[in-house]
């Protein structure tokens, strides 16, 4: 996976480049609570978007997931 901020849109950009999508989107999730030192309850105010590409997850590919914790 990979974890970018664009702050220009104020955003966190997870992509999961590997599969099982599932898998690597809890890795990613939890190593971007740890990176910034914040709690599940914190991290739902911010924006974040979570993806994957077709090569990597084609059934979870074309959308756009919010942090698991927070749906």
């Amino acid at each position: 996976y990979h974890i970018f901020f664009l702050p220009a849109d104020e955003l966190f950009f997870i992509s999961i480049t590997s599969y099982p999508f599932d898998e690597h989107r809890g890795n990613a999730e939890q190593k971007l609570l740890e990176v910034l030192a914040i709690t599940e309850d914190d991290a739902c105010k911010l924006n974040v978007d979570i993806t994957t590409p077709a090569y990597a997850n084609p059934d979870k590919a074309g959308e756009v997931y919010d942090l698991s914790w927070c749906e």
